[in-house]
């Protein structure tokens, strides 16, 4: 377990240093406008190599590895949450961010979480509500819209 805890803690390495090395390209400092477009990224690159650090600190003090999966129960709950995770992926072309967050939500503390019907109604409206009020009207960064957003039905 201890050599795939490695194997994974490299290739994040890798790509923390790939992202770090390209936002230098782009810029990390700050402009009389705003920050440049590497400042997240390089700020986000450096925290996954604190992160890696941490793994591999951890990995190397432990004295034995415990199984990933616990059981096979446990594999088919992470196995669910993946196809949860792709259906939305593959959602969000189609339908756009927002409705995907709806169908998501609603899909995932349904299924998932086997909550009562009226939570699902809540999560399932209040989760994209509160994502295009943040980031189309708080932060002015647009997401992908819908078809039903061209035809002026809906806000998102």
């Amino acid at each position: 377990m201890r050599k795939a805890e490695f194997l994974v803690a490299g290739f994040f390495a890798v790509m923390g240093i790939v992202t770090i090395i390209e936002s230098f390209r782009l810029g990390v400092g700050y402009e009389i406008w705003g920050p440049q477009a590497g400042f997240i990224i390089f700020w986000l690159s450096l925290l996954t190599l604190v992160c890696v650090g941490a793994i591999c600190t951890q990995s190397w003090l432990k004295k034995k590895a415990k199984p990933f999966f616990l059981s096979r129960i446990a594999m088919v709950q992470t196995g669910y949450v993946a196809l949860t995770s792709l259906i939305f992926v593959c959602l969000i072309p189609l339908v756009g961010q927002y409705i995907a967050i709806f169908i998501y939500a609603g899909l995932f503390s349904a299924w998932l979480g086997k909550a009562r019907w009226y939570s699902v109604a809540a999560i399932s409206i209040i989760m994209p509500t509160a994502i295009f009020w943040a980031f189309e009207k708080g932060l002015m960064v647009p997401l992908i819209k819908s078809p039903v957003y061209v035809k002026g039905w809906l806000p998102f």
